[in-house]
Formats: C-alpha cells, structure tokens, sequence
C-alpha cells in the first residue's frame, strides 16, 4: 500500500506523509523538494546552480546527489527519480497532494486553504536565485487567492450570505493593503448593512494610510461611497427611530454635521461659525485634524491656537490668524500681502481713546481681505477657543454677521468661556451664524471597547472590573482612558494622575475665581454630596457671592445637584476633577480641614447629621485629621446604629433566620470587613501608644458591639466570650453601663 504525501506550502511549510510531519535533516532538501512539488521536473544543472552558487559544478552536483539521498531516506522511498540522468523528477506511482494544487482547481472555493503567503517566512542564505524564485511564486498565489476571494465576497455579498464577509475582506487588505478596491469592497458592505459608523470609520483608516505613506488621497469612487453615506446618515438625523449609534472612534453624526456646514460654506458666499466643544481630553482637535486631512475641497486651511499666557492682550487672536492668512496666501498663491495684512492688524484699526474697533475700520478689514481672498474659500481654525481674547472676537462677530467674506471660522473649545465670549456665542446662535457640534464623552460600553483595542495592539488584556473602573475615573474622556491604560501596562495605580491628566483638568478650570477654587477644593474633600448650609458655614462666604461661584461651576458643568436622603446636596461631577482637587491640597492644611468639617458636623449635630450615614461621614473625617480614637468612637457608633440590636433568646432554631443581618446598609461581607478594620486599628493603637481610659472603652464598645454581632449570626461560643470579656474588663475600668448590658445579654442567653 502506497503512502500519501501531503505537501502544505501555503503558509509556514511542512511536509506530511500519512499524517506524520516529516523533518528533513538539513534546509536544501527542503529547498529541493519544495522546488521539485511546484515544478515536477528540473534539471540537474539548474537545481545544483540555484542550491550551490558559490560552489564549483562538481562540488555543487556532489551536494546535490546527497541531498536527493538524505531526501528520499528521510521520506522512505524513492520519492525523487532520476530521468535519463539529467532530469529529477517526482515519482509519478507515489500519490502526491498539495494545497496549491486545492487553491488553484477546488470548486467550490475554499478561502481557509490559502493560510498565508507561500512558503511563509521560508529562506535560504546566499541563494538569490532561488529567492527570487519563491518571491515569484509569492505573487503568484497570492494573486491567484485574492482574484478567487474577492469574487467569493462579491457573491456572498449579492446572496446576502454575510457571515464571513467581513471577515475575507479583511484577510484581502491584509494582504494588500493599498488595494482601494478592497476597502470599496468593504465600505460598500458596510454601506447595505446600514453600518454607516464603520463607513466611515474604514474611509478614515484609508485616506490616513494613503496620505501618510503614498502622499495620495483615495480615488473619486471611493469619495462617493463617502459622500453617499454621509448624505444618508444626514437624513437618517431627521428620523428618531433611525438614529445612528454614537460610535467613538468616527462620531457619525458630528461628521455628518461637519461635512453638512462645510458643504454649505464651499457652495456659499457668507461668512459663518462651526463651534465644536466638549470635555477638555475628549478629542475635538483630532476630530478636526482629521475631518480636513480627509477632505478632498478646494479651501484653505488657516490653523492657531489661542493660548491662556496672552488671553488679556487685546487683539492677539486677531493678529495671530492674519499672520497665518498671510504666510498661507504666500505660500499657495505667491502674493505678497505683508502690507495689506499690516494695514488691519489691531493695533492699526483701534483708536487710542476708543474702548471698542468702530464699524468703519471694521469696513477697512472687508474692504482689504475681499480682493485678496477672490476665487480662495478659507477656513480658519481656532483651537482652546475659550482663551481667545474678547476684543478679537468681537471682530469675528462684526465680519461674521455684516459681511459676506468667503470664510468660516471653526472655533474649538472646551466651553469654559468668560461670561463675554458666551453672549457673543449666544448672539451668534440668535441669529442662526453658529452652528455646532458636541463631542462627547465615551459611554461604558464605548469605553470597554476602545480599552480592548487598546490593548489588542499591545497584546495585552484587562479584567471587566479594571475597565470599569477607568470608566467611573475617566467619565469617558478619551484622554483619560489613554493614559490610565498606559499606567495599567506598567504596572501603576491607574488613578495615578499624570501631567497629562494635570494639564487637561487645568485647562477645564481655567479662569475660575479663587473662592471658586476654594469651593472645589473644599468639595474634594467629602466622600458625597455637601448640604447648601453646611458649605456656607464651611466656605465661610455670604449668599450672593456663594450664588455666584456656584451658578459659574454649575455653567462649566463642573458640580451636580443631587438629592440624598431628602437633603439637596452638591458634588463634585467628575470622579477624575475630584481626585485632582483634592490631591493638589497641602497635607497639613487639609487635615485641618477634615477636622473642621468633623467638628461642624458634631457641633450642629441637630441641623446636618439626619440619619446614621452621617456618623459615618464624621468618623472619615476625623480619621483623615489623624483624630483615630474620635474616628473610631463614631465608627464604633455608626455600626452599632445601623446593626438595630435586639435582645433574642438563645439558641435561634429558626435556621433560616441564621446568619442573616436585619441591617441598614451592611452586607454581611462589609460588616465583617468594618469588624476587621476597627480590630485592627485598636491593635495598632495598643502597640503604639500608652493606654488610656478613653481607648480601654473603645475596647470595651468594639467587644460588646462584636459579641452581638457573632450572636445574631448564630456564631454563639465566639459571641459569649466577646460577652464575657466585656464583663471582665467593665469591672476592671469600672465601666457600669456596659456592665448591665453585657449581664443583660447574658441572662437572655441562660433563659
């Protein structure tokens, strides 16, 4: 019986015989049995020559003959023949299969046959002609399986068969990554899917591949596709029920709107507004930088960035982006416009005793930039737009609303603007100039798959608990997320603020005032939300001025009524801002804070602690004032408020009744966990320090509070000897009142 022998070459090479991997002794039997499969025949000059070039031709025959030997050995028979001594071939009665033999003749067409390129990652040193043979049989069978596979998608795609659609394709640009055709191919199934987002997504992707590495944008078909979806996801805006979802990585619908205001401008004679805002770290910029990157209209683009350094220097805006006007004309057009430009800068249009630029220099700037801007449309960038100075806007405002300059102004910002820049905003938006665009934060779900494929690039993974946590710090910023990930692969608390981090959350509270500061500073430090008296009394300001600060943090969307128990208090929105404020604190000064709030809260025990939560909160604060027996004693208290002791009688025969808690807040995991605590910290004190009456009768409450506690979950030997030993030591301390209640419960039990 004959044995069959399987060559796999599509991939990484191997050679089976009945299913066993054959290994051949050296690298050139490879070479030669994978060159014999492919050509069945080859002299024994051309095979000696494309093996051995560097070798004589005796030497290199003399190889070759012992190559065919070991071959043949190793494969155990005389797989290799020999035709009137000139000629090898393979044996024709030993059966042979081979996959490209599969590839090139199967029907029906099996895509997984083609695993990767031929002979994958196979090389032999020094033979450059065989190289260029195996390079040229790489070609050739990867065109022959993607010609095959993109015509298998193709039907797939007119069956509506789309299980592994997306899937071939993908295995189509890996192979070819500058092919349009695949991307059009993709798009185009995207597009019949309804999945407009990846559309969009996979244009993106494309235009960025072909301009970084080609320096060409795509072709006019794969445009339309573009456009089309962008029409339909247009109309889709107008019908609720076909709404897109928010995907982070394209944004569907900010795009749809950019492309929209864009369009409208280019085919347009007015000046107009596109203000895009959002959470400093959410990505506005690059939203922006890639819109243009992608964009294939005749405009120019005019880009600065206002700085917070020169926010009070009047008119720096203004002269900022006439100066890039200008290099940008020079460059494109080869005007010299120095001295027109020079002519409307700031300083030049506004008289020294008038407070604001009058309409008549403000006709002076229209009247210098229509002639130089014929036949250009520009767009004017502006990025951390809320640190652009008033009287430069002021001017936009004037050109904007009277004017009909070919130019759009897309201010980017985070809105946290002065009082000012918001009314201007708000005029502009009166009379339908300014058109905007939110970007948002990420939400959960979002989040969890912008980490996977963060992580996918660096062939890591994360727990679902360690998203979520980046989550509830980050809000869904994306700048957040970068950078806690970051600090995940190495190896570093995630909430550790970076000057990344820093940097973001400074801009967000540019401009705030100082009792603004105070307020955030002095939220920080709660674990909740604060009640209105309770922060006045802290904060230490009157109504009006309190009102103030508060509708100004409120406006910047950086604090949040809540109602807690029927109190309205206020917090801190952002997990992230909380965490800065109060890590930006001085150590001392703020254990002196904890322990003013710890004692306004106990001095006005009547006015804000309202339920047992408080108790609580007074034992965080003392705790973080280094006041640990005080901590202790109103934690000692809140656990002995919330347990709602009762005196049972012993045993409980009710075992479903056994080892459950009748509590206010507690599992009984977290009881357990604060039983552990407080333990624990009684020990360190003991060890540390000279004991007094006062921690003898924390002891004292710990025991007794423990012992009922072992008792209500039915655990009674351990709670007996917590009863007893409160006995013991109230007797030593002459302690009365825990003396009576420790006998108390001792005569429940012996009843």
């Amino acid at each position: 019986m004959n044995h069959v022998l399987y060559g796999q070459l599509l991939g990484n090479p191997i050679i089976y015989l009945d299913d066993e991997m054959i290994h051949f002794p050296f690298a050139k039997i490879n070479a030669l049995v994978y060159y014999l499969l492919i050509n069945q025949t080859v002299s024994r000059e051309e095979m000696a020559s494309l093996l051995w070039p560097d070798k004589t031709e005796t030497s290199a025959k003399k190889n070759l003959r012992n190559t065919i030997y070991q071959a043949n050995k190793t494969l155990g028979d005389d797989y290799i023949v020999s035709l009137a001594n000139q000629i090898l071939a393979w044996n024709d009665a030993l059966p042979i299969e081979l996959d490209v033999d599969h590839l090139l003749n199967d029907d029906p067409f099996n895509p997984d046959i083609y695993q990767d390129e031929f002979l994958h990652q196979f090389y032999i040193k020094g033979c450059e002609r065989y190289d260029n043979w195996l390079n040229q049989m790489r070609r050739f069978y990867a065109h022959e399986f993607t010609k095959k596979l993109y015509a298998k998608v193709q039907h797939d795609i007119e069956q509506k068969n789309f299980a592994e659609v997306e899937r071939y394709i993908h295995r189509l640009t890996s192979i070819d990554e500058f092919d349009e055709h695949y991307y059009q191919l993709l798009m185009n199934y995207y597009h019949q899917r309804g999945m407009y987002s990846k559309v969009i997504e996979t244009y993106m992707h494309l235009s960025q591949l072909l301009n970084q590495e080609l320096g060409i944008t795509p072709t006019a078909e794969t445009e339309a596709i573009y456009k089309e979806t962008i029409s339909e996801v247009q109309k889709s805006q107008h019908h609720k029920k076909n709404q897109l979802p928010d995907v982070y990585f394209s944004r569907p619908e900010a795009m749809a709107t950019y492309e929209e205001v864009v369009d409208r401008f280019v085919s347009g004679n007015t000046a107009e507004v596109l203000l895009i805002y959002g959470e400093t770290g959410n990505g506005k910029t690059e939203f922006v930088e890639r819109m243009q990157q992608i964009s294939t209209l005749d405009v120019l683009n005019v880009a600065i960035t206002a700085k917070k350094m020169y926010a009070k220097n009047s008119g720096y805006v203004w002269d900022k982006w006439l100066t890039r006007l200008a290099d940008v004309l020079q460059n494109c057009c080869e005007k010299e416009v120095s001295d027109s430009i020079d002519a409307i800068r700031y300083h030049a249009l506004h008289q020294e005793h008038d407070k604001e630029v009058s309409y008549t220099q403000v006709d002076k700037v229209y009247q210098t930039l229509k002639p130089l801007l014929m036949n250009h449309k520009v767009i004017v960038t502006i990025d951390q737009f809320e640190q652009i100075d008033v009287p430069s806007l002021k001017l936009m405002h004037l050109l904007v609303s009277d004017y009909d300059l070919p130019i759009l102004f897309i201010w980017i910002g985070n809105g946290q603007t002065l009082p000012e820049t918001q009314q201007i905003i708000n005029q502009l938006r009166h009379t339908h100039f300014c058109h905007e665009i939110e970007i948002k934060p990420l939400t959960l779900h979002q989040t969890e798959h912008f980490i996977t494929n963060l992580l996918e690039n660096k062939q890591q993974t994360m727990p679902q608990a360690e998203k979520e946590a980046i989550y509830h710090f980050s809000g869904g910023n994306i700048l957040f997320i970068h950078e806690m990930v970051n600090l995940y692969m190495k190896g570093q608390p995630i909430t550790q603020l970076t000057d990344k981090m820093a940097a973001s959350i400074d801009k967000q509270c540019s401009f705030l005032s100082q009792d603004g500061i105070e307020l955030l500073e002095t939220l920080a430090l709660f674990q909740k939300g604060v009640t209105m008296p309770l922060l006045s009394s802290l904060i230490g300001l009157n109504l009006m001025p309190m009102k103030r600060e508060l509708k100004e943090l409120f406006r910047r969307n950086l604090i949040i009524e809540e109602t807690h128990q029927g109190a309205l208090t206020i917090r801190i929105k952002a997990e992230r801002i909380k965490h800065y404020f109060d890590e930006h604190q001085n150590k001392t000064l703020k254990k002196l804070m904890h322990g003013k709030i710890a004692d306004t809260l106990i001095e006005h025990h009547g006015i804000y602690l309202t339920n047992t939560q408080d108790l609580s909160q007074i034992a965080y604060h003392l705790r973080h004032a280094d006041r640990v027996l005080e901590a202790l004693e109103y934690e000692l208290a809140y656990l002995q408020h919330s347990l709602k002791f009762r005196h049972e009688l012993f045993p409980v025969y009710n075992q479903e009744q056994t080892g459950t808690i009748e509590t206010l807040n507690f599992t009984p995991a977290e009881v357990e966990e604060r039983l552990e605590m407080i333990q624990q910290e009684l020990t360190a004190i003991e060890n540390s320090r000279e004991v007094d009456i006062v921690f003898l009768k924390l002891e004292l409450r710990f025991l007794y509070i423990q012992g009922r506690y072992f008792i209500r979950i039915g655990s009674y030997e351990e709670g007996i000897d917590n009863i007893l030993a409160v006995i013991v030591k109230a007797k030593e301390i002459n302690e009365s009142d825990y003396l009576l209640r420790a006998y108390f419960q001792m005569i429940y039990y012996c009843i």
